[in-house]
């Protein structure tokens, strides 16, 4: 529904695999959700094609995995969807990154569903909440 309902900007779902990427693809096709897809499977010139889609407003969602979570600096993402928990406090600042840039709002959206995404974010939000550095809680998997 969020999805559907952002009109301030882009929104970027994050996941942790392709293979999720492919299974939130299905769901937004059934959903009627236009939107771009951007990740490692993708050949160069297909993925250039879909960022451009969505850096240009013509797509307002993109599904994407951490490759995109570094290094570009995407203007307009009102929304950060964590589809996938990302495996780590700091992956997880990254990805939230994309969104809140230049001085502008926006809001990040993590989905949690097992008892290491439970104990993960639990660590990021106290961290969040104690002004301590990202790097002090613990990866998912070591969790």
């Amino acid at each position: 529904q969020a999805l559907k309902r952002s009109q301030t900007g882009g929104v970027m779902v994050f996941c942790n695999t392709v293979k999720s990427c492919a299974y939130v693809h299905e769901m937004l096709v059934k959903q009627g959700i236009p939107h771009a897809s951007f990740h490692g499977d993708l050949p160069p010139k297909a993925r250039q094609e879909q960022l451009s889609r969505f850096v240009e407003g013509l797509e307002g969602v993109l599904v994407t995995t951490d490759v995109m979570s570094r290094g570009l600096d995407i203007q307009n993402v009102a929304m950060v969807v964590n589809f996938d928990m990302p495996f780590s406090s700091v992956d997880y600042l990254h990805r939230i990154g994309r969104t809140a840039r230049a001085g502008r709002g926006g809001r990040a959206v993590t989905l949690v569903s097992t008892q290491r995404d439970r104990t993960l974010a639990k660590g990021i939000q106290f961290a969040m909440d104690e002004g301590l550095s990202m790097e002090s809680v613990p990866k998912r998997r070591s969790v």
